[in-house]
């Protein structure tokens, strides 16, 4: 409501409101949404969850994540699992912004941060 009533929203703002307005008939029929996983995203498609219950955000939906970094991620992730979050750094195209953007998302939740292992963690 608050973006239809303004007399002067931008382009990107109205965009929004469909994508609201689709969320909001999601959550409705009783669907949610799961955050992005980095080992189980899509680069553009919403995917449904083991359960059925939930759909599983694209990388796309991260506002300046482009096709090309998003499709990185699939690429480098059907050649062998990521271990560590440098290594989602080396072997994609995802930039230092991008990758803090998904690090504050909780994309890496759960990964270490280097490939090296210390004695200290076995």
């Amino acid at each position: 409501r608050e973006i239809n009533d303004k007399s002067d929203a931008t382009e990107r703002e109205k965009n929004l409101v469909t994508v609201l307005e689709i969320a909001l008939e999601m959550y409705k029929r009783g669907f949610t949404f799961s955050p992005i996983d980095i080992h189980k995203s899509h680069a553009t498609d919403f995917l449904v969850s083991a359960d059925q219950k939930s759909l599983i955000m694209p990388f796309v939906v991260v506002d300046s994540l482009g096709m090309a970094a998003a499709n990185s991620v699939i690429d480098a992730r059907q050649e062998k699992p990521f271990i560590s979050k440098q290594d989602v750094r080396t072997r994609t195209k995802l930039s230092r912004t991008i990758f803090d953007r998904l690090e504050d998302l909780g994309v890496f939740e759960g990964m270490i941060e280097t490939d090296q292992i210390s004695l200290f963690d076995l």
